[in-house]
């Protein structure tokens, strides 16, 4: 599998991706920052997430359990609210991605709704990164598969049926050019139920690359995914972990 210049898989050095997310908090001035961090520290891509709080969440959706913990959202807030309030507003896409050109640093980005895949495709993104709550999205994972762009395909929650259904649609859609991430859905996970092993069963029964996709508050364990065969490393980071907004907390920091 090759993404831009970067070849992936096992006789390749591991693509290191810095994931950006949300933590912006809708200012442009601070991804523009975090594109120079990720620039600073030898990252190979740095990612935004592009989504729409009503293509994806009904105002009555009950707020994350783990926004609460942090005490991350106000009392008054819905769920709905926090992620309106961190949506990229999509006129910054191809100005990103300008960024990332004049700092030679891949622009990678994530869609939530088949709009976005029109508009990254359209900005000539690179490749399409899936996360772990599109798996089961098919008409989208279809769409973005005729584009012929690379995909990473995350898989948090998924079982090997709903991955195989996933690779499935891709190949409907004319595609082969497939990475798999291992994906432990928890904001942010013990380090107990990470399961690295996962990555062996999916390379073994899919024969695509594999890499892990992480969430924990420290980098130990993409060290240990890099040891055990991960070809790709997707990895949280923001400008200070004090930041409001629901990414910062297990995020890397600069340093």
């Amino acid at each position: 599998m090759k993404i831009g210049n970067f070849e992936i898989g096992d006789k390749h050095p591991c693509f290191i991706i810095a994931e950006a997310g949300s933590n912006h908090n809708r200012d442009f001035a601070t991804a523009k920052q975090l594109i120079d961090v990720a620039v600073e520290a030898g990252a190979d891509a740095v990612k935004f997430q592009i989504f729409s709080a009503d293509a994806i969440y009904s105002k009555k959706t009950p707020m994350a359990s783990y926004l609460k913990k942090e005490k991350l959202a106000k009392d008054d807030e819905t769920l709905w609210d926090v992620i309106k309030k961190n949506e990229i507003p999509r006129h910054w896409i191809p100005d990103l991605m300008a960024c990332c050109r004049e700092k030679g640093i891949m622009f990678l980005s994530t869609p939530f709704d088949l709009a976005a895949v029109d508009e990254l495709e359209a900005a000539g993104v690179a490749a399409f990164k899936v996360a772990s709550f599109e798996i089961t999205h098919l008409p989208m994972l279809r769409k973005i598969s005729a584009t012929g762009r690379p995909i990473i395909l995350s898989t948090g929650m998924a079982n090997l049926e709903d991955i195989e259904v996933a690779l499935a649609a891709i190949k409907e859609g004319g595609n082969s050019q497939v990475a798999l991430l291992h994906c432990a859905i928890a904001y942010p996970p013990r380090y107990e139920d990470i399961n690295l092993r996962a990555m062996d069963t999916m390379k073994q029964a899919f024969q695509l690359p594999v890499g892990f996709s992480d969430h924990t508050r420290g980098h130990i364990t993409d060290v240990a995914a890099v040891a055990r065969g991960a070809c790709i490393i997707e990895k949280h980071f923001t400008l200070s972990r004090s930041m409001q907004g629901p990414d910062h907390p297990f995020s890397l920091e600069p340093a």
